[in-house]
């Protein structure tokens, strides 16, 4: 939401007003120095008794237009928009100075996250697979480029094309994660892993195969060292290392409970927390593969995110619980936050630690830190959500089991113009992802589906 900032306004405010002062300064200077006033002046030692002086004043609409823009970088978005619309010198000016227009676009999206943003685009590259602005190539930013193209999105809708369909695993696809080289591992019920090259000819992208015999593979996360632990059907979590030879890449095998491993996250660089179908949570020491604990919980977890190395947000089948892991005695308390959910899955945390979930139910839900009483349901789909992801944008894009896409802003509070159903998809969709070159990767049976998304129309688009 956009809100009004009165320390920047008033600075603006001051700024215009030391302007017009010394405008004005500048006449009465311009006055006392010219023939008319030399004119008066010899009247007046003349005899004449009444003196005359018309002094010049400086308005806003007489600053250069590029000090006028230069102020506008103080505005709040807000401000911005409504100085814009006042007339149509100020719509010329500010609403039609794309460089300006984008720059502020930016800063109504990313706020004070615009640095940590143009941060993470740097360590992604990601100048050469953000489109140009039309008729505007001088505009260079990324950051200001990927607001264009959100606010374009929003505007006009989004389309999405199929790239290709990568196949490989003989069973339904699940998850999926993108490694930090770039590659992909997905995981399916068959039992296997598969590592992907996405930079290689098609035919060619399956470069290693992982497999343990540990039935169907439910989870896979990358650790901070690179390497990666896979969840599965029989309860063992397998760890990975890709550096290795073919044939000696499992380094490790941690197995303590027969149920299905619903989640995985790491804690610190050593530990390793695990839950399973059946409520137990185990927390482990990578270094030597030893439990730390182990306790039972009545609920079935379904997912969970860390709040921090001592503390993690479970959701769970029909609440959301707060667990502090330094209490990890049998019976510990812990508190419920909310106890009328249908299953709140996956569950992302935000940079402001407000949580975005979805839901059997189909509603796309907000959660505000520190009200878990209460949350905002932002929209629905028709079937239950499968998956979650936060785009590099900063909007959210979430998929249902029958391939209904929905894109969220949480500026708009709303879902974005378009809901598409994926073309030729009749199967169960279990997972989504966003490569670092903007695609998206489906999983469904037996293959992955490479997508493309971008807005409409966007070649024909002005300003």
């Amino acid at each position: 939401m956009l809100f009004f900032s009165t320390k920047w306004w008033i600075s603006v405010l001051a700024v215009l007003l030391l302007s017009v002062a010394y405008g004005g300064r500048l006449a009465i200077n311009d006055e006392n120095n010219s023939p008319d006033k030399e004119r008066a002046e010899s009247n007046d030692s003349q005899g004449s008794d009444i003196q005359v002086i018309t002094v010049k004043t400086t308005t806003i609409n007489d600053l250069p237009n590029k000090m006028f823009c230069y102020l506008a970088h103080y505005f709040t978005p807000k401000s911005f928009l409504l100085f814009g619309l006042t007339n149509k010198y100020y719509k010329k000016i500010l609403l039609d100075n794309i460089s300006l227009f984008t720059f502020m676009l930016s800063k109504h999206y990313y706020g004070s996250s615009k640095e940590e943003r143009q941060r993470y685009l740097q360590r992604l590259n990601k100048s050469s697979s953000i489109p140009e602005i039309p008729d505007a190539s001088f505009v260079t930013d990324r950051l200001q480029r990927l607001a264009y193209l959100r606010y374009l999105s929003n505007k006009n809708g989004f389309s999405c094309k199929c790239v290709t369909v990568l196949k490989g695993h003989s069973n339904w696809v699940g998850p999926i994660i993108q490694l930090a080289d770039k590659h992909l591992v997905s995981g399916s019920d068959d039992g296997t892993l598969i590592v992907w090259d996405m930079e290689k000819f098609e035919g060619g992208q399956c470069v290693a195969i992982l497999n343990e015999n540990c039935g169907a593979v439910l989870v896979i996360i990358q650790l901070t060292d690179n390497r990666l632990v896979s969840g599965h059907k029989n309860g063992a979590l397998i760890i990975w290392n890709l550096n290795h030879s073919e044939g000696s890449r499992c380094t490790a095998i941690l197995k303590e409970c027969d149920s299905e491993v619903n989640a995985i996250g790491q804690l610190t660089d050593i530990r390793l927390l695990s839950c399973y179908c059946n409520g137990t949570l185990i927390e482990w020491n990578l270094e030597s593969g030893t439990i730390i604990y182990s306790i039972k919980i009545t609920e079935t977890v379904q997912s969970f995110v860390c709040l921090n190395q001592n503390c993690v947000l479970l959701a769970c089948h029909s609440c959301l619980i707060v667990w502090d892991i330094c209490q990890h005695k049998e019976g510990q308390e812990h508190e419920h936050i909310f106890n009328e959910l249908r299953s709140s899955h996956p569950v992302i945390k935000l940079a402001d630690n407000n949580i975005v979930s979805g839901d059997n139910d189909g509603n796309f839900l907000v959660w505000k830190w520190g009200s878990f009483d209460k949350c905002t349901v932002l929209g629905k789909h028709r079937d239950l959500i499968r998956s979650v992801i936060q785009l590099d944008d900063g909007r959210f894009v979430s998929i249902t089991s029958d391939g209904e896409m929905k894109i969220w802003d949480l500026h708009t509070r709303v879902a974005c113009r378009d809901t598409l159903s994926i073309g030729n998809i009749h199967d169960d969709v279990r997972s989504i992802i966003q490569l670092h070159d903007g695609r998206l990767v489906l999983t469904s049976y037996g293959g992955l589906i490479v997508l493309a998304l971008s807005p409409k129309d966007i070649n024909s688009e002005k300003l």
